[in-house]
C-alpha cells in the first residue's frame, strides 16, 4: 500500500477517535454538570449574595431594613402578673420572616432578671403589630423596668396580601366600674381564616399604652362575623382614650 494511502488511513482512524472521544466528553459533562441553585453554597446564577437575593427567595442582609421596636411596655394585672408588650414595625415592602425568636424580660428595682418569656411571630410586609405576652409571673416580686429583644430575622420575599378581616362596632366601656371594650370581626373573603389572635391595646389621652390583652379565634367562615370581648380583673389607673385591635392571622387564598 503506498504511503498515501497509509497517511489517508490514519487522518481517517484519528478523525474516527476524536469524534468518538467529544461524544463522550459532552456526554461526561452532562452527568456530572450542577445547574447553579439558591441552595448550593455558592455566589452564582445572578444572585446578590451566596444563596440569596437575585433569583432566590432568600433576601441578602443588605437588601433588607431590621424590624423597628417603636415601644415596650409592662402592665401589672394582679400581684406577681403581668402583661408585656412590643409594639413593632416592619419597614420592608417585599420581605417577610417566619418563627421570629424574641424575648421578654422583667427586671426590679435591684436591676435583677425576675422573670423572662420567650416566644415566635411571623413578620409581614409594610406593618405594625404588637408582640404580647400574658400573665408573666414574678413570683410576686415587683417589676420595674421590662426588656424585650429579636432575634436574628431571616427575610424571604413577599407580596403585600390584602388584609381580610375588618375589625368593626368598636367600643369601650364599663361593667360593674371595670372596664371592658367590645367590636366584632368579619371575615371579607371567600375563604375561611384559622387560628387567629385578636389583640387589643388601650391608650390615655397622651397616647400612652395603658393595658393590653388577646383573644383567640379558631376560625371565622366566609363572609361571617364573631363578636370579641376583652375584660380585665381590676379598674385601670388611666382611663381609656383610645385603643385600637389588631387581628394576627396567616392568610392563603
Amino acid at each position: 500500500m503506498s504511503s498515501w494511502g497509509n497517511q489517508r488511513r490514519t487522518k481517517i482512524i484519528f478523525v474516527f477517535f476524536l469524534i468518538v472521544a467529544i461524544i463522550i466528553v459532552v456526554i461526561l459533562f452532562s452527568l456530572t454538570r450542577v445547574d447553579p441553585t439558591c441552595f448550593d453554597g455558592k455566589d452564582n446564577n445572578g444572585e446578590f449574595g451566596v444563596d440569596c437575593g437575585g433569583p432566590c427567595l432568600l433576601l441578602c442582609e443588605n437588601q433588607t431594613i431590621t424590624p423597628i421596636i417603636n415601644w415596650v411596655r409592662y402592665f401589672e394585672i394582679i400581684p406577681g402578673f403581668y402583661n408585656t408588650v412590643a409594639m413593632i414595625e416592619n419597614k420592608n415592602v417585599d420581605a417577610e420572616a417566619k418563627n421570629v425568636g424574641y424575648r421578654f424580660e422583667l427586671y426590679d428595682q435591684h436591676n435583677a432578671l425576675i422573670a423572662k418569656r420567650t416566644g415566635t411571630i411571623n413578620i409581614r410586609p409594610k406593618e405594625i403589630i404588637p408582640i404580647v405576652e400574658h400573665n408573666v409571673n414574678t413570683g410576686k416580686l415587683k417589676a420595674t423596668r421590662v426588656a424585650f429583644f429579636l432575634e436574628d430575622t431571616i427575610w424571604t420575599k413577599s407580596d403585600i396580601k390584602e388584609r381580610v378581616l375588618i375589625i368593626k362596632n368598636e367600643q369601650d366601656y364599663e361593667v360593674d366600674g371595670l372596664p371592658r371594650i367590645s367590636a366584632v370581626l368579619f371575615n371579607s373573603s371567600f375563604y375561611p381564616v384559622k387560628d387567629i389572635s385578636v389583640i387589643v391595646v388601650a391608650y390615655d389621652d397622651e397616647n400612652n399604652a395603658i393595658t393590653t390583652s388577646s383573644t383567640v379565634v379558631d376560625i371565622i367562615n366566609p363572609n361571617s362575623s364573631k363578636d370579641l370581648i376583652f375584660t380585665w380583673p381590676n379598674k385601670l389607673e388611666k382611663d381609656i382614650a383610645s385603643f385600637e385591635i389588631i387581628p394576627l392571622y396567616e392568610f392563603n387564598s
